[in-house]
């Protein structure tokens, strides 16, 4: 049976790519979704009427409130059935209304939404800006993981390649092997070991220039490569999956020169006068 030689970290890390990629799209729509509905909400007039002149300054204040947390409910309410209702919001954040509003909005709006007495246009164009930016990091987000998979597509392909040098060492023994097989062997084999070490050297160029550029979806103290790898047992797989290949191919370039090794032995015996 021929050895083969998988990349399972970087496949894993496409796997968190994809689903990182499905939740950003649908956070995105979420927020849009949330900003579109607070648009449909209008902050009071403020105009005065004779009949409102009329009103003591306790009822004044009574209809204001009451208009105001009508508003500032409805908000609440829009921001729970588009946000808070996405299908891994709990899984990823199981934040309360509180929580998720200082996050993404900072504590002052937060406040003022949930505590505040009325429904300002400053605090609409403040939930509304949030929203955009919110929406904004998510898109730029989105570009981020599409490089980041075609970076990972790459090298799952390039590491496969260079991992069919492993596949003619099959169960026969190579004490039946030719010299010549041996030797074709042994330099398929030292040219995967360059190779990899040239794209271990590749990798971590783009990681220290770029860092896997892009800002994050959500304020965190991970660096980007941390962040979408914290469930893995490694944070940069495509070198763990380099680092293993050229460990299994260094392996099998030894066994394979100390069968060089005994080939010319037992050449050099039957070759003795």
């Amino acid at each position: 049976m021929a050895t083969q030689f998988v990349p399972a970290a970087v496949r894993s890390a496409l796997e968190i790519l994809a689903t990182e990629r499905e939740r950003t799209l649908t956070e995105r729509d979420a927020f849009e979704a949330f900003r579109t509905h607070v648009t449909t909400i209008e902050p009071p007039e403020h105009r005065t009427s004779s009949a409102h002149g009329r009103q003591s300054a306790a009822q004044r204040t009574l209809v204001k409130q009451s208009h105001s947390d009508d508003r500032l409910r409805r908000v609440q309410d829009a921001y729970r059935e588009s946000v808070m209702s996405m299908s891994h919001y709990e899984d990823e954040y199981d934040d309360s209304l509180a929580e998720s509003l200082a996050e993404e909005f900072g504590p002052e709006v937060a406040g003022a939404v949930l505590t505040g007495d009325q429904f300002t246009r400053s605090l609409r164009e403040q939930l509304l800006t949030a929203s955009r930016e919110a929406c904004t990091r998510r898109t730029t987000f989105l570009t981020v993981l599409t490089r980041e998979t075609e970076s990972l597509q790459t090298a799952e392909e390039t590491i496969t390649a260079l991992g069919s040098a492993l596949e003619t060492l099959d169960a026969r023994s190579l004490e039946s092997w030719s010299p010549v097989e041996l030797a074709d062997s042994y330099e398929q084999l030292l040219t995967a070991e360059d190779r990899c070490e040239e794209l271990v050297s590749e990798r971590q160029t783009t990681l220290h220039s770029h860092g896997l550029p892009g800002p994050m979806p959500i304020d965190s103290d991970l660096d980007l490569t941390e962040y979408l790898y914290q469930s893995l047992s490694v944070t940069h797989p495509v070198l763990a999956d380099l680092a293993d290949l050229a460990d299994t191919l260094r392996g099998e370039r030894q066994r394979v020169e100390r069968a060089m090794q005994a080939c010319e032995t037992h050449l050099s015996h039957y070759s003795s006068p």
